[in-house]
């Protein structure tokens, strides 16, 4: 019966309404054993008054023994539990006490096969740069570019300092659904950090029949059918007057949140754990241009990555705070025009959108968005307006409650102790340098031009680029990227093809 219903929800999409409540963590001052944090209260409510099933798919599991317990009472009470986790390529999973959940249930199935496919798909990709990187620098070669005015351009080739294995995609989700009546999803991992209450979290609860049967589905093809990642059916949603739900990969989410971007005329107000998808910092640099204020609150972990678009951001003008909490900025959400809330457990990474198996709910209700707003402006009250420029370490006096909360925050090996390297540092290591350019001077753009009667765009890594730049008519572009938004494709050559996807 249930691939009977899967198959039908294929074909004819989703349609979610009815309203739910939202529940927010705002950010605790030390990670809890208990699950006393808002979320983690409405997880052992749920698990608690099950009388048949329990559907859980998490990232993984840590340190919360009161969800434990709560599991084994469903179990005694002959609840059938079902779990979906994620497992790397040794078949572990980055929370240390995910294995115990054996104890509740033997019905856990994970991707760990499944992330030798990404790993491969990984492999074949080119990152060659079309601008020159620091060779000091191991990791693969992001080239970002973004127009801030008619006459500038802000540019840099992000690299980690380190080289890198990918472990393939991740089982991302974090949701729970209760005698397939009752749904519980959004950003927040069952762990001490998570629903314990340190992290600032959002999670979106709902009975709508038509919403927990999207997420059952989306179950049922990671559990029953054993798809994940890219082996997952594409699913066409179809919007409602005020909610609709997208699973990553294959609803193609990101597409829907730039257009809400692109949308935008009022405000936006963005938390989120990781910023590195530069597609979606080219949408809100455009909405900034045009007016729309925007305000981003970022992790101060996540911007240590080497490829978060925060300092692009924050240079076209973009408001942007780091949180100098102990605990994290764990949300993936934003409000657009006090009208729509979008939120899951999908980071605005390369990733979230391509890769991992993950949920995003777009909510029309302004008594939503209000409170997620308010919460908001509590959050960006809370931190000191000179993150508005700098970095603080996350694991250093900078972030309150760091060095005593047995965490390694900044992932360097070491509990509680800053990095002698890191303790006056108002920027992440990790930062490059970002150029700001005149579009009047001779730098490496990207040009447009027609060429056979066809708009076409080259890079300067291409054959011809500097003979084309010396005997045609062009436009001048930041990136590949701009140049497609514009009408143009990629200019072929016999010898390179340049398809932008990985610039």
């Amino acid at each position: 019966m249930q691939a009977i219903r899967f198959f039908i929800v294929i074909c004819c999409g989703f349609q979610v309404f009815g309203h739910g409540e939202l529940i927010i963590n705002y950010p605790g001052k030390q990670p809890q054993q208990s699950s006393s944090s808002p979320i983690g209260k409405k997880i052992l409510e749920m698990i608690d008054h099950a009388k048949i099933s329990l559907d859980i798919a998490i990232y993984g599991f840590r340190k919360q023994p009161e969800i434990l317990q709560a599991l084994k009472r469903a179990k005694d009470r002959n609840v059938r539990i079902r779990f979906v986790i994620d497992r790397d390529f040794e078949g572990k999973n980055i929370y240390s006490d995910t294995p115990i959940l054996n104890q509740v249930t033997d019905n856990i199935v994970s991707d760990y096969k499944f992330d030798f496919l990404e790993k491969l798909k990984e492999s074949k990709f080119n990152y060659r740069p079309y601008w020159p990187k620091d060779e000091s620098r191991l990791g693969p070669p992001q080239c970002v570019a973004y127009s801030i005015s008619d006459h500038e351009i802000i540019q840099a080739v992000q690299a980690s300092s380190t080289s890198f294995e990918s472990r393939g995609a991740i089982m991302h989700h974090k949701f729970l659904i209760s005698d397939d009546k009752k749904l519980l999803m959004g950003s927040t991992n069952w762990s001490n950090t998570g629903t314990g209450g340190y992290n600032a979290n959002i999670a979106y609860y709902s009975e709508d029949p038509k919403f927990v049967l999207a997420f059952k589905n989306e179950f049922t093809q990671m559990f029953e059918l054993e798809r994940f990642h890219s082996r997952k059916k594409y699913i066409k949603t179809v919007m409602s007057e005020s909610h609709s739900v997208y699973f990553s990969p294959q609803d193609r989410t990101s597409k829907k949140i730039i257009k809400l971007i692109d949308q935008a005329s009022y405000n936006i107000n963005i938390a989120m754990y990781f910023l590195t998808d530069k597609e979606i910092a080219y949408h809100l640099i455009e909405a900034h241009r045009r007016g729309v204020l925007i305000r981003v609150i970022l992790d101060a972990t996540g911007t240590a990555n080497a490829y978060c678009k925060h300092p692009f951001l924050r240079r076209a003008g973009i408001a942007l705070k780091i949180e100098n909490w102990g605990g994290k900025m764990h949300m993936k959400a934003a409000s657009i025009d006090k009208e729509v809330l979008v939120l899951g457990s999908m980071n605005w990474t390369r990733s979230g959108r391509y890769k991992n198996d993950e949920a995003t709910v777009i909510l029309s209700d302004s008594s939503l968005v209000n409170q997620f707003d308010i919460a908001f402006e509590s959050f960006w009250r809370s931190i000191p307006e000179k993150y508005l420029f700098k970095w603080p370490n996350p694991e250093s006096a900078y972030s309150l409650g760091s060095l005593s909360d047995q965490l390694d925050n900044d992932h360097d090996g070491l509990i509680d102790q800053v990095n002698p390297k890191l303790a006056n540092t108002d920027h992440p290591p990790e930062l490059v340098d970002i150029k700001t350019w005149s579009k009047r001077k001779d730098f490496p753009f990207i040009i447009g031009l027609e060429f056979n009667k066809k708009k076409v765009f080259v890079a300067p890594t291409h054959p011809e680029y500097k003979q084309l730049k010396k005997v045609r008519n062009y436009l001048k572009f930041a990136s590949p990227y701009e140049a497609k938004l514009n009408g143009y494709r990629a200019l072929q050559h016999k010898k390179h093809i340049l398809n932008g996807q990985n610039h």
